[in-house]
């Protein structure tokens, strides 16, 4: 299948206790996009809601974090009614200071 999906999340973040660098994030959302299979006559709607956590090391001396996060998703909409628990994630981000 294939589809586009546009998610917006809220999160919460804070300083990891004795890890200088390392902090800690949760947070929730929702989707909305759409799935397109050959077996249907058109695409299908997704709508559903997102939960985020993880956690996210700044590098001091550069202009860069990593961060490892989680984050499950449940769909509402039509036949794409699903949990989906393996949204596992890496990501390198260029950060402004």
């Amino acid at each position: 299948p294939r589809y586009f999906q546009l998610t917006g999340l809220y999160e919460y973040q804070q300083p990891l206790p004795g890890a200088p660098g390392l902090d800690w994030y949760v947070g929730l959302g929702a989707h909305l996009g759409n799935v397109y299979y050959k077996d249907y006559n058109g695409g299908r709607l997704l709508l559903g809601g997102d939960l985020i956590a993880g956690l996210e090391y700044a590098f001091p001396t550069a202009p860069f974090a990593i961060s490892l996060d989680w984050k499950p998703s449940f769909n509402f909409t039509n036949d794409y009614n699903d949990y989906w628990f393996a949204g596992l994630a890496l990501s390198l981000r260029y950060t402004f200071r």
